[in-house]
């Protein structure tokens, strides 16, 4: 895979959390052997039978229960549980397929438990906020004001991290007096050329005059993650917001130190800002079609459409609101109508 050999079906090569992803799954399948005193192998079907056929089910499903077993016992939660076996059956196709090996179709045995959450994606007034009110940053060290202003630029381009922390003063380019980011995506291949509004201008000429070639300060992913929570406590936004884990189907709090709940901005991290950019343009009206497009998503992407699903959500309750105060202009009216 690090050579290059191994590609995607769209022929582009793995990327390398995919390859670290798939190395962290070898290495729990050679302690589970470890612990187990076991080996596991496919074996080659020559030649098919109703038994042969039956003795690969058994051992395979066996095995995947077992399996299951050893991970949950590690701690690992439906959703990363379900991740191992995805890959799993990707090595299993992957032979069948590629190496043309007659071996059993084992994944139709793999089964993936099915989890929902709802990411935390900043709200309209909560993304204004941030954009017009400057009485908070008096408040905020310079680390921070600089994680602000990294956070606004991501919760309006709907970048993926590496991608923002990437932006070069190349990528930055004026047409017809409209400034624009262009550039080339990595995961998707594909370029992408997004208008940059005003406040957005003014933070890329904060940070213009430094010497190096970048747009934004650097940060890596983790030490973002904390410093954005660090962020959002400092803004107020500490309303009680508990978070909940799937474990073998069931739904478990997962609380902090001290036995504590989560917070809002306990939820907030790099990702928050892709799904903030993405979900705000569908739910003022952008067609999802140039959404896609800013995005990077690929036509038919089933991670477009999550973001899809969540912005109904919110434009469900904006419409129920308005049903609300509807109701309530009815009432009133019909008060007015019994006093004349």
């Amino acid at each position: 895979m690090n050579n290059g050999h191994r590609r995607t079906a769209t022929g582009k090569k793995i990327n390398k959390k995919t390859i670290v992803f798939y190395e962290c799954v070898l290495k729990l399948l050679q302690e589970y052997e470890h612990q187990k005193e076991i080996s596991i192998g496919f074996r080659f079907l020559l030649k098919q039978s109703i038994r042969i056929n039956t003795n690969e089910k058994k051992y395979w499903v066996k095995f995947y229960h077992l399996f299951s077993t050893f991970l949950y016992n590690k701690g690992y939660s439906d959703g990363y549980v379900g991740s191992i076996w995805k890959s799993i059956k990707t090595l299993v196709r992957w032979i069948i397929k590629e190496k043309v090996l007659p071996i059993a179709p084992v994944y139709n045995w793999f089964t993936i438990t099915q989890t929902q959450y709802n990411p935390i994606i900043l709200s309209v007034p909560k993304l204004q906020f941030l954009i017009t009110d400057k009485l908070y940053t008096t408040g905020l060290t310079a680390n921070l004001i600089r994680v602000k202003d990294i956070f606004l630029a991501g919760c309006t381009l709907g970048l993926r991290f590496s991608d923002l922390m990437g932006l070069q003063k190349n990528n930055l380019i004026t047409e017809d007096g409209q400034l624009y980011i262009i550039l080339y995506t990595i995961k998707t291949g594909s370029y992408t050329k997004i208008p940059v509004p005003d406040y957005l201008i003014t933070i890329f000429k904060t940070y213009r005059t430094n010497k190096g070639k970048f747009l934004l300060p650097q940060y890596s992913n983790a030490r973002f993650n904390i410093l954005i929570k660090r962020l959002g406590e400092k803004v107020g936004w500490t309303e009680l917001l508990p978070k909940y884990m799937s474990y073998k189907g069931k739904w478990k709090e997962q609380k902090k130190e001290g036995n504590k709940s989560w917070q809002y901005y306990d939820h907030l991290s790099s990702h928050t800002m892709r799904r903030t950019a993405i979900t705000t343009l569908l739910v003022l009206g952008v067609p999802e079609h140039v959404v896609r497009k800013v995005s990077g998503h690929a036509p038919g992407s089933k991670e477009f459409y999550k973001y899809v699903l969540i912005a109904q959500e919110l434009l469900n309750k904006e419409v129920q609101q308005a049903h609300k105060k509807l109701f309530q202009l009815d009432n009133t009216s019909k008060n007015d109508i019994k006093n004349t």
